[in-house]
C-alpha cells in the first residue's frame, strides 16, 4: 500500500497541484478526509499517485 509522508503532505490546502492524487487513482482509494489525504487499504501500489505528487510525499 502507498504511504504518505506527513512532513511533506500536511494538508490538501498545502498541495501545489490541488491534490490531483485523488483524481488520478484508478481505484478511487485516495480520499480527502478533514483536509488530509488518506490512502485506503485497497491500494494496489500502481504508482500513479507517486508519479504525480509534486512534493514527492507518496511512496510505495
Amino acid at each position: 500500500m502507498a504511504k504518505i509522508d506527513r512532513k511533506l503532505c500536511e494538508s490538501v490546502n498545502d498541495c501545489p497541484e490541488n491534490a490531483t492524487c485523488i483524481g488520478i487513482c484508478p481505484l478511487n482509494v485516495i480520499r480527502n478526509v478533514n483536509n488530509m489525504i488518506i490512502i485506503g487499504t485497497l491500494c494496489v501500489d500502481c504508482g500513479e499517485c507517486v508519479q504525480i505528487c509534486p512534493k514527492k510525499a507518496i511512496s510505495i
